[in-house]
């Protein structure tokens, strides 16, 4: 089985010739390393032409930047590879990340996507000691769901099979996102290799630091997926009512920013019973409403539901001192909700605001997703 690696370049001197070196000493040999120039102004395409004579390595350039849905369009054109394995031009590929690789897809013809945990350095190398990995909730039958719900594998991390339907027509810099979607659309399913494969590096100038632009083109990945072909499909696939009017609450809330459709979604779910999500996020979309006695009372439902939860003890918290003006037990709920994640900035803050009386300046946390562990990996990151 031979393998294609993907690396659309713009800007990378810095990063580059340890990209390169990271695919050449890899210990898989039926592999092809395909870089993309996207109209680098810098060093990265004199760098390209260093490691041209190698046989295996495969360079476009391009005189104006178009983007990186463009530079997949390019590689996935000329890529000869049965799999497709994604790296950043600022990132470094363990030697058996490819042989690994490979090996799932073997394994099952039905894979479309392995991923693997990722090891965090920063812009000189340096490691985080952090390390980024899936959640444990995640299996293939929730999968296609879910991704309406966060994103869940990082370019890098990230290998898929090569197949004709892959579409790359969308100028977006999610790509990662949107060959996910697709995948698990068609039925693929992922694996996942619990070892660090690859160094993936964090720096301003990375496109993943994009985030304004980001959600934007998440929603763009999603909009061949009507609400109504979602609902058909995951009813086929088994999923309850609840689950699907949940989905679809959250997808609404976070991505498109609709907190009056994302409500009538929530209501629904209550209507069937409700669940620790709807009521999370009824409290929030009422909070922000001014509608104070109703966020209390979700977020003590919800607190109730989920007290392992930081999320819902820091926001009962703060319903605690904005609601019921019950300072100590507000202090009490903050201090056990930073207990839980002590690298959650925003808890810090609002406790500093609680002990100096600045009510006004206390906000919720707004998203209730993911394991505590890995919120906490990317806690630590940001403190660092």
């Amino acid at each position: 089985m031979k393998i294609s690696t993907i690396t659309p370049v713009y800007n990378n001197e810095s990063f580059l010739d340890e990209c390169i070196l990271s695919l050449l000493n890899q210990t898989y040999l039926d592999s092809e390393f395909i870089f993309i120039d996207d109209g680098s102004s810098d060093r990265s395409s004199e760098i390209l032409r260093k490691y041209e004579h190698n046989s295996n390595i495969k360079v476009i350039y391009k005189q104006e930047n178009k983007g990186i849905a463009a530079a997949y369009q390019d590689a996935i054109r000329i890529a000869s590879g049965d799999v497709l394995a994604l790296l950043d031009a600022d990132d470094v590929s363990m030697p058996d990340r490819l042989a690994l690789t490979v090996e799932e897809f073997i394994r099952d013809e039905d894979l479309g996507i392995v991923y693997s945990k990722m090891d965090l350095i920063d812009g000189k190398g340096k490691s985080f000691d952090l390390s980024l990995c899936l959640p444990r909730y995640l299996n293939n039958k929730n999968l296609f769901m879910q991704l309406f719900r966060r994103g869940f594998f990082t370019g890098s991390g990230m290998s898929i099979r090569n197949v004709p339907a892959l579409k790359t027509n969308l100028d977006i810099i999610c790509c990662d996102y949107y060959f996910s979607l697709q995948l698990a659309d068609q039925g693929f399913h992922f694996s996942y290799i619990d070892k660090s494969l690859t160094k993936y590096r964090i720096h301003k100038g990375n496109t993943s630091s994009q985030s304004t632009r980001l959600l934007s083109d998440l929603v763009k990945a999603q909009s061949p997926y009507s609400y109504s072909y979602l609902f058909d499909k995951w009813q086929t696939l088994g999923h309850s009512l609840i689950e699907i009017y949940t989905t679809f609450g959250i997808n609404s809330y976070y991505f498109h920013k609709d907190l009056e459709l994302a409500e009538q979604y929530f209501d629904r779910v209550i209507g069937l019973g409700g669940n620790l999500e709807s009521y999370f996020y009824l409290g929030n979309i009422s909070f922000s409403l001014g509608k104070v006695e109703k966020a209390y009372k979700y977020f003590k439902f919800a607190y109730e539901i989920a007290p392992e939860h930081f999320q819902t003890v820091h926001n009962f918290g703060i319903l605690k001192e904005v609601y019921d003006r019950k300072n100590n037990e507000a202090t009490d709920l903050l201090q056990k909700a930073k207990k839980m994640q002590p690298y959650y900035n925003l808890i810090s803050k609002n406790i500093h605001y609680l002990n100096s009386g600045e009510i006004s300046a206390l906000k919720l946390i707004h998203f209730l997703s993911d394991e505590d562990a890995v919120i906490n990996s990317y806690c630590r990151m940001i403190v660092n």
